[in-house]
């Protein structure tokens, strides 16, 4: 989790290993993951959801899928 441009940005890593571009049914199970994030870091901070960033970071192909 990062500020960027007075954003906040959740990026969360995954070892999956894919070729080209990652499947929607594993992007729509990593976003719920990232929905639960973007909640929680609402609800501890005084960050408003809409201004929370989220992101996948493949490892395997090194590829950043935003949310």
């Amino acid at each position: 989790m990062f500020r960027k441009a007075g954003r906040w940005v959740i990026v969360d890593y995954k070892t999956d290993r894919i070729d080209g571009p990652p499947p929607e049914k594993l992007l729509r199970a990593y976003r719920g993951q990232l929905d639960v994030y973007r909640r929680a870091w609402s609800a501890l901070s005084s960050a408003n959801e809409a201004e929370i960033d989220t992101a996948i970071y493949f490892m395997r192909p090194n590829l950043l899928v935003s949310t």
